[in-house]
C-alpha cells in the first residue's frame, strides 16, 4: 500500500469513529495530514461548500463524494474526507478512462416534431436533460471542464457539458427557462454578426443569461465562415480572413459582455492548422469540433469533440449517443 492510500485509510477510519451525536454549529477539522482533511460538516455545509472553502473550488465536491460514497451530506452525522489533491489526475481506472461527453445543440421548437435536423422541440430537450439528471450525470460548465483538463483534476463520473450553437432567439424563449427550472448550465457559442437578426438572440437577452450564472458566452466565430482554405484562395487572403473572423468575434464579445473567451467552436466543425495557430495567437486555450465522441482528459486541446443532438434523435438514439467512459479489455 502506498504512502498516500496509507495515509487516506487513517483518515476514513478516524472519520467512521467519530460521529456527531448533534450536527455541530459550526464545521470541525478533527484530523490532517498532507493529503486529506477529516471534517465534521455542519448544518448549513454542502459538498460544494467543503469544496469551496477547503479546496479552493466547488467544481472538486465530486472527489469528496466519490472517496466517501455518498452523493451529499444530507443525514450525514460522521466526519467525512476531502482530499487535499486530485485522486486520480489521469481519469484512468483499471476498468477504463473516463471521458467528457459535451452535446451540441443548435435551434428549438415548441412543436411536438422538428421540420428541420437541427431544430430540437423543447419537450424532447427537457425529457434529455431530465433522463440525464435523475441518471447522476454531473453537468459541468465549460470553464469548469476546461478547468479541469487545465489542472489535470480528474474527472467526475458521468460528466457532461451542455453547449448551443449560433445564438438563435429558441434559445432564450425555449431552452433557457428549461435550464434554470433543472439549474443546468450550458455555454452558447455565438456568431456574432447573426446577433440582433429577427431569429437571433438580443444583446439584451444575452446578458440576462449571462447575468444568471447560468448560461455563459463563448465565440463561433464573426459570421460563421468555415475556417478552412477556400479554393483559389491565396495563402494571404486566408490569412487575413481567418485572422478576421477570430479577432473580431472575440473584441465583440469582450465589448458587450465583459469577458475575455477561451473557447471556440469551429463553424461545421472544420478545423485547420492554420486555425488553431490564429486561435493560439489570439488566446483561446480550447476549441472544439463536431466530431462525436467523448474527450479524455488527454485529448488535443484545440480539435475537442462534440456531440451533435438532432431533432429526429429518438431517445434510445439520444442515450446511445452518450459517451462518457471508455471500458478496457480485462484480458
Amino acid at each position: 500500500m502506498s504512502r498516500q492510500e496509507w495515509g487516506r485509510t487513517l483518515l476514513l477510519v478516524i472519520a467512521s469513529l467519530v460521529t456527531a451525536c448533534a450536527t455541530p454549529q459550526q464545521r470541525e477539522v478533527i484530523a490532517e495530514n498532507d493529503q486529506f482533511i477529516a471534517v465534521l460538516p455542519d448544518s448549513n455545509d454542502t459538498l460544494q461548500t467543503l469544496a469551496q472553502d477547503l479546496l479552493g473550488t466547488s467544481t472538486r465536491s465530486w472527489e469528496i463524494a466519490e472517496l466517501n460514497g455518498i452523493t451529499s451530506l444530507d443525514r450525514v452525522n460522521h466526519a467525512v474526507v476531502v482530499p487535499k489533491k486530485p485522486t486520480n489526475p489521469s481519469g484512468v481506472y483499471p476498468n477504463g478512462v473516463r471521458k467528457l461527453q459535451v452535446l451540441c445543440f443548435h435551434r428549438f421548437v415548441d412543436t411536438e416534431t422538428s421540420r428541420h435536423l437541427m431544430e430540437v422541440p423543447i419537450n424532447k430537450f427537457e425529457e434529455q436533460i431530465a433522463y440525464l439528471k435523475a441518471e447522476g450525470y454531473t453537468f459541468l460548465t465549460l470553464a469548469e471542464a476546461s478547468n479541469l483538463k487545465q489542472q489535470r483534476a480528474g474527472l467526475p463520473e458521468r460528466a457532461i457539458t451542455i453547449t448551443i450553437d449560433d445564438g438563435f432567439r429558441s434559445v432564450y424563449d425555449l431552452a433557457y427557462p428549461v435550464l434554470k427550472k433543472h439549474n443546468v448550465p450550458a455555454t452558447v457559442f455565438l456568431y456574432v454578426e447573426f446577433l440582433g437578426s429577427p431569429a437571433a438572440l438580443t444583446w439584451s437577452q444575452i446578458e440576462e443569461m449571462a447575468d444568471s450564472g447560468l448560461v455563459t458566452f463563448d465565440s463561433h466565430t464573426f459570421s460563421h465562415d468555415k475556417l478552412t482554405k477556400a479554393k483559389g484562395e491565396t495563402k494571404e487572403a486566408f490569412q487575413k480572413r481567418l485572422t478576421r473572423e477570430v479577432a473580431s468575434a472575440k473584441r465583440k464579445l469582450g465589448q458587450k459582455l465583459d469577458v475575455k473567451p477561451h473557447s471556440f467552436a469551429y463553424p461545421y466543425g472544420a478545423a485547420s492548422e492554420r486555425a488553431i495557430a490564429i486561435l493560439e495567437a489570439a488566446g483561446y486555450r480550447y476549441a472544439y469540433t463536431v466530431n462525436r465522441g467523448g474527450n479524455t482528459l488527454y485529448a488535443d486541446n484545440y480539435l475537442l469533440k462534440r456531440t451533435m443532438i438532432y431533432g429526429t434523435d429518438s431517445f434510445d438514439q439520444f442515450q446511445k449517443k452518450i459517451d462518457v467512459f471508455d471500458g478496457l479489455p480485462l484480458k
